[in-house]
């Protein structure tokens, strides 16, 4: 007997995990495009400044370091999540928003 399989519009997924999905895939996206932009400013700024390249190192590490604790924080979290996704998508963008 095979197992049944349920297509993409059978299963139905409640609202708020749908909208706790998106949130997050736009702080990841925007994440995404904030450690890429920095990585090409890098190359003006080197001439610019006229520094070494890897004065940005720190920089660099930081941003990625900051987002493994934060996530790993927000996951170690024991309260329930739904409650948790607007502090955290705000805080997100304004830590975000705060580099510039």
């Amino acid at each position: 007997m095979r197992a049944k399989t349920l297509a993409a519009a059978e299963c139905e997924v409640e609202r708020p995990y749908l909208r706790a999905a998106l949130l997050c895939g736009l702080v990841l996206f925007l994440e995404g495009y904030d450690i890429a932009a920095v990585g090409y400013a890098i190359p003006s700024l080197v001439d610019a400044w006229r520094v070494d390249p890897s004065a940005f190192t720190e920089a660099l590490v930081a941003g990625n370091v900051g987002l493994v604790l934060g996530s790993t924080g927000a996951g170690l979290l024991r309260v329930e999540r739904e409650r948790l996704i607007n502090p955290l998508i705000a805080m997100a963008i304004g830590l975000g928003v705060g580099q510039y």
